[in-house]
């Protein structure tokens, strides 16, 4: 699910039966229009750009392995294939010129790759990469530009981990570990101050996720 930066709008993805479709609401009508119709495809991530105009999904193609990047307007059209592999959801810089997400077994098999993609030129640039046993998924860039927050698989025997990489150095800050559940869907709070996420952990026995808040940079959690 995403949420348009006005408000109005509310995109979500839809399964029945392992048919999957995408939905717009629009929040002062109520009313529901279909995006994409039902198939038997999986989307790995919707959002909306930065000024409302569009909207962005990550999803495959029957039959095919590959997820692809979509673009389409908000008040409809065809949708344009961006890119071609993309396995997590994307994220946008603060400028609005490029948006990250992550590639995982290519071009070599148990690597991952932290890619920066130019919305201005189409190019893509590898800012991190590392062996997928500690991968980074679910991409969140700081609304100050300065950092980009990936959730880490198994830092430091934790289950799982934040770290921070800086988009003009790559330098990387393991800001936090978590001993105590699994990490997705990262947010980050409007004004800079930690970051929003799902955590499926011992509090609610494993058996469904709750939100929590962990504070930036000092990597504070507390349940939401």
């Amino acid at each position: 699910v995403a949420i348009s930066p006005d408000g109005k709008y509310i995109l979500s993805v839809v399964d029945d039966k392992g048919q999957q479709s995408l939905w717009l609401r629009n929040v002062p009508t109520d009313s529901n229009t279909q995006v994409m119709p039902p198939e038997a495809v999986q989307y790995l991530g919707v959002r909306f750009s930065p000024d409302g105009n569009y909207l962005y999904f990550v999803r495959g193609e029957p039959g095919q392995s590959l997820k692809l990047l979509y673009r389409a307007p908000v008040l409809g059209g065809t949708p344009q294939k961006l890119v071609t592999d993309v396995d997590t959801n994307i994220t946008f810089s603060p400028d609005t010129h490029s948006l990250a997400y992550v590639v995982m077994n290519n071009p070599e098999l148990g690597k991952f790759r932290l890619v920066v993609h130019s919305l201005g030129t189409g190019e893509g640039k590898t800012l991190v990469t590392g062996n997928m046993n500690q991968r980074l998924f679910d991409p969140a860039w700081s609304p100050d530009g300065k950092a980009i927050v990936c959730v880490m698989v198994q830092p430091g025997g934790a289950i799982t981990g934040l770290v921070a990489i800086n988009p003009l150095t790559d330098k990387q800050n393991l800001f936090f570990k978590s001993q105590w559940g699994y990490l997705t869907k990262l947010v980050w709070l409007p004004d800079g101050s930690g970051l929003l996420a799902l955590s499926n952990d011992e509090e609610t026995h494993h058996s469904r996720s709750r939100i929590v808040e962990i504070s930036y940079p000092d990597g504070r959690a507390r349940a939401v």
